[in-house]
């Protein structure tokens, strides 16, 4: 079977550096004998609360979604707003009611909402996000992206918000050999990991993603975030919060990537000199091959790529003239 992996990181923005501000983004996590859930909040920056929000709506939207692991509600999250109107409330109704025992109004603080829960007794997933927070949901056959896409709202779509569940995504999944995990992101890797107003995922999430098979997934990922930070050129000044949930037993490749197939049979990043594992060496396997006749190595592998049982063909015939 299969194991789950998870971590996160959150790391405060330029901005907020600079001006001594808090960071208002929090992720929780709950994992038991029958699910794992994660969820991640951003705090609405012009509220001095939203800190405080997004630690309570994390960790209650997390409690909530475990209390429903006992049955399978994966045709009630299936029904449009249905699932979402009801967990959205009840977060809602929990940070106000945190709110009062505190002396503070709600209108003090709010957040936007992205989460993944998986169940380990029904076989399904389900996913959703409320604002320009965002669900990357990794999969072998493609990669989808929930995040807010109403282009004519005012501001973010954020919990205390009327109706908040008009403007949120959501997506039921079986989890099968298809699904590899998800990247729960706030709107600070705009641009590096997911878009707004998009369902798109950019290559580039499968680095974050792939920290999972790291021996410190938390440390990677932290320093992945001051990585793009620094090779942002000022673009990436927000709070940054990345949590990862995986289960691939080895780094995953996304169906854009171009990929050599090793001997062993694994497939690799063309740009990967030995295979990752069993450590061949691609110059000397593929070492008969003229890619120059082919149009270049990266024109003949991908079409190697969209033919694989040519592709398998052309690798056997390579391995026995090298005999």
């Amino acid at each position: 079977m299969q194991q789950w992996k998870y971590g996160y990181t959150i790391r405060t923005g330029e901005r907020h550096l600079r001006t001594g501000a808090a960071c208002q983004d929090s992720v929780f996590a709950l994992e038991d004998e029958k699910c794992i859930v994660m969820a991640l909040c951003d705090g609405i920056g012009s509220l001095s609360r939203s800190g405080r929000a997004a630690q309570l709506a994390a960790a209650a939207a997390c409690h909530i979604l475990r209390k429903c692991a006992d049955i399978n509600f994966y045709h009630h999250a299936e029904v449009p707003n249905g699932m979402m109107k009801d967990l959205l409330e009840s977060v809602d109704r929990f940070v106000t009611g945190k709110f009062r025992e505190e002396g503070a109004d709600h209108s003090q603080g709010d957040c936007t909402l992205a989460f993944v829960f998986v169940s380990k007794l029904f076989d399904f997933g389900f996913a959703g996000s409320l604002g320009d927070s965002a669900v990357c949901l990794i999969r072998k056959s493609g990669n989808t992206c929930l995040t807010e896409s109403n282009a004519n709202l005012e501001s973010t779509a954020s919990l205390h918000i009327r109706e908040p569940w008009r403007f949120a995504k959501s997506e039921t999944f079986c989890l099968g050999d298809d699904f590899w995990g998800a990247i729960l992101t706030s709107d600070g890797m705009d641009g590096e990991i997911y878009t707004k107003n998009s369902s798109q995922v950019f290559r580039r999430a499968q680095v974050y993603f792939n920290a999972a098979q790291t021996d410190d997934m938390k440390q990677t990922l932290a320093e992945l975030a001051e990585t793009a930070v620094r090779n942002s050129g000022g673009e990436l000044d927000d709070d940054i919060s990345i949590a990862v949930l995986s289960r691939a037993e080895d780094d995953v490749l996304f169906p854009q990537d171009v990929t050599w197939l090793c001997a062993c049979g694994a497939r690799n990043r063309l740009e990967n000199s030995y295979c990752f594992r069993c450590g061949r060496d691609f110059l000397t396997l593929y070492s008969s091959v003229s890619f120059a006749k082919y149009g270049g190595k990266t024109h003949f592998f991908r079409y190697a790529n969209q033919h694989s049982t040519l592709e398998r063909r052309f690798l056997d015939g390579i391995i026995n003239q090298n005999k």
